[in-house]
């Protein structure tokens, strides 16, 4: 994994999990899809996809998808906990130890 691309993997999951934010925020409201919240939530997808874009330029998908998809668990798991007051299990910290383990998996440092 190249430093660039872990760093793109990186802008494209910040811009994600701010977009998932919003989007949560537009879900607890009537009109979901009328929001401003979801606007803004949508907007951020798109921009993190540029960021994907790049990424995958510079890694594997498999190394790519594993990345994104671990730090994204990671940061809305802790989003949900610290910011909408949701519980984390057992099972939720089973899942996110088998989630880091499967990065040192797809590393190719090993």
């Amino acid at each position: 994994m190249s430093g660039a691309g872990i760093a793109i993997t990186g802008f494209a999951v910040a811009t994600a999990i701010i977009a998932d934010y919003f989007i949560k925020i537009a879900s607890q409201k009537e009109a979901s899809l009328l929001t401003w919240s979801f606007l803004i939530g949508a907007s951020l997808y798109v921009l993190s996809a540029g960021g994907w874009l790049f990424a995958m330029k510079t890694m594997t998908l498999g190394q790519v998808g594993v990345l994104y998809s671990v730090v994204t668990i990671l940061a809305l798991t802790a989003m949900g906990v610290i910011w909408f007051e949701e519980t984390l299990g057992w099972r939720e910290g089973l899942g996110i130890f088998f989630a880091l383990l499967s990065v040192l998996l797809m590393s190719r440092f090993l």
